[in-house]
């Protein structure tokens, strides 16, 4: 065989074996069935074998300095494509999200960002609904409120929940490319993100940390189920990153910039708002011994902080406008969305479900906070101009303290409040690898980093895939579904009572929506009479999970709580449309 063909050829094997032993001990094992024959690996043993065997023919033929070269043209070649491989990875991920977003208006999230774009365009955020004047319920304007909204304060309005940042982003977007311009924000913003990573790592370390760290978040389960839905955790990750990348060079333009990105990023996400604090002191260090630096230094914070008041203000005026007060939100006020008791269950679920889903590499990035070498810069004359420690510790810490205070979910993929750290978390977590391996020859070093992150990427991305990231289209689809069916069941004076669709039903199918859950228990048959005299015809739709919260609800205090009802279509798999109007006369028990 040609001695270079077959250097080529054992090279090609090490790594590819090494990768496979890797991957299998972090989990990544395989399972591939063509045809009458399984492929499966999940035990590091074989590709070990294959790996030693193969580096001990190539030692033996061509000696062991030939290997350690080998090995380095391996890694110089990664290095050399970091740039390129980074924006492939970015081209990808925007190809990913494109193909596999779910293209629906559905639950509380979706449904509440989708339909604020339209309102932005149609110039009414306060949705006037007079007709809930007719209808003395209690507390009318909240039960006809559908999720993502609430009641406005001005009587008989709903105004949305969310914040106006992604929304006024589909806008955009909408009039641009058309209908489905609201669900191509996310996507786009997702595949810049990850080429922020990457030029994140590339400024606060080298480039192939930063390919590194793209490629860990563009494989997150978190990351990857956020790039398939209308919602606002990858738009405010991606401008915090931005504004991070930005302040790296501490120019005029560049520091108003970062503060416009910050701007951006608060509109988007206001109780993020605190990591302004952190940036601007990032700008402020290291400590600086000449007056003329002082100066410099304090007008770059000053320029910062001019270019963060506009996102301030507009969403000062904005909750000032829809909720009453500057202070308030969609959310309420702050004493009522963070409370000092949901420290401790918090801190535990978000470190439990970073476990599970990011691999072990993860913790590392706490290295960043306690030893002061973790980020060494290749370009020593730039180690002067930043603070990475205290800009990547300070992201970390400040994030996670916006939401350990935050009410408890139950759910791993709530993990998607701390994607705005993600970025900062991956740098910090190869730089940890980095520091933890020092003591290999650079070539090693940087081969084992790469095997590593590569394991790790394949470990994340099947996670996704088993946990049902690609799942999500279809699943999503169903609620446009199951609209278009109501639409064609049910009149127009028709009046759905719901909850898990009452968003989507006005949305496609045009029809009224009453939420059972701000329904008082004793209610729900005096609600149906009194939408029957007022001209609406009533119908019950419900998931099959929601049916037992309903009867309990309602079972024992009204007729129709036992949904015993002769008119029951089936609209969607797990779906039923109940008409309440052809109930049975059983009355419940006494």
């Amino acid at each position: 065989m040609n001695p270079d063909l077959l250097r080529r050829t054992l090279t090609v094997i090490i790594v590819a074996a090494a990768l496979w032993c890797v991957a299998t001990l972090l989990g990544a094992g395989f399972f591939v069935r063509l045809g009458p024959w399984v492929l499966s690996s999940h035990e590091p043993v074989r590709p070990a074998a294959l790996a030693a065997l193969a580096s001990a023919v190539y030692v033996l033929t061509f000696g062991v300095k030939s290997l350690t070269l080998a090995m380095q043209s391996v890694v110089e070649a990664v290095q050399r494509l970091s740039a390129p491989a980074a924006v492939a990875l970015a081209v990808l991920t925007v190809g990913v999200g494109l193909r596999w977003a779910t293209y629906a208006a559905s639950g509380a999230d979706s449904y509440g960002y989708v339909s604020q774009a339209d309102s932005w365009l149609g110039g009414h955020l306060r949705i006037a609904q007079p007709w809930v004047g007719q209808l003395p319920l209690p507390d009318a304007d909240r039960a006809f409120a559908p999720l993502g909204y609430r009641p406005g304060t001005q009587l008989h309005t709903i105004v949305p929940t969310y914040p106006a940042g992604v929304p006024i982003m589909m806008a955009i977007a909408k009039l641009l490319v058309g209908i489905r311009g609201p669900y191509i924000v996310v996507p786009l913003l997702g595949g810049f993100g990850v080429w922020l990573t990457y030029c994140l790592g590339r400024g606060l370390a080298a480039a192939f940390d930063g390919l590194m760290a793209a490629a860990l978040l563009a494989t997150s389960p978190a990351f990857v189920f956020q790039l398939l839905l209308p919602m606002s955790d990858i738009a405010a990750m991606t401008f915090w990153t931005l504004a991070a990348v930005l302040l790296l060079d501490r120019g005029r333009f560049s520091v108003v910039g970062a503060g416009l990105a910050a701007s951006v990023a608060i509109l988007i996400r206001p109780n993020l708002m605190p990591l302004t604090a952190v940036y601007g002191l990032s700008l402020a260090f290291p400590p600086v011994r000449t007056a003329q630096t002082v100066r410099a230094q304090l007008g770059g914070v000053a320029l910062f902080a001019a270019a963060v008041v506009p996102g301030i203000a507009a969403v000062s005026a904005l909750n000032w406008y829809l909720y009453g007060g500057p202070l308030r939100s969609g959310y309420g006020s702050v004493g009522e969305v963070y409370e000092l008791a949901n420290a401790a269950v918090n801190a535990r679920r978000y470190a439990a479900w970073l476990w599970e889903t990011q691999t072990r590499l993860i913790l590392l990035a706490p290295l960043v906070l306690v030893l002061p070498g973790v980020l060494v810069r290749q370009n020593r004359q730039q180690a002067a101009t930043a603070s990475p420690r205290l800009l990547l510790s300070g992201i970390m810490v400040a994030v996670t303290g916006c939401y350990v205070f935050y009410g408890p979910f139950e759910d791993w993929s709530y993990l998607r409040f701390l994607l705005p750290a993600f970025p900062a978390m991956l740098v910090a977590s190869v730089a940890g690898v980095s520091c933890v391996l020092r003591w290999l020859p650079a070539v090693w070093r940087s081969l084992l980093i790469l095997l590593l992150v590569s394991a790790a990427a394949v470990s994340q991305g099947r996670m996704a895939l088993e946990r049902g990231a690609f799942k999500l289209q279809q699943q999503e689809q169903r609620y446009i579904a199951v609209a278009r069916q109501v639409e064609l069941l049910t009149p127009p004076d028709a009046m759905i009572i719901c909850l898990q669709h009452s968003g989507s039903v006005r949305y496609y199918a045009h029809r009224k929506t009453l939420r059972n859950d701000w329904l008082l228990p004793d209610w729900l048959d005096r609600a149906v009479e009194l939408l029957r005299e007022r001209g609406y015809h009533p119908y019950i739709l419900l998931e099959d999970w929601e049916e037992t919260p309903f009867r309990t609800k309602f079972g024992g205090l009204n007729r129709l709580g036992q949904l015993d009802i002769r008119s029951r279509l089936q609209v969607s798999p797990g779906v039923w449309l109940h008409d309440a109007l052809d109930a049975t006369a059983r009355r419940p028990p006494a």
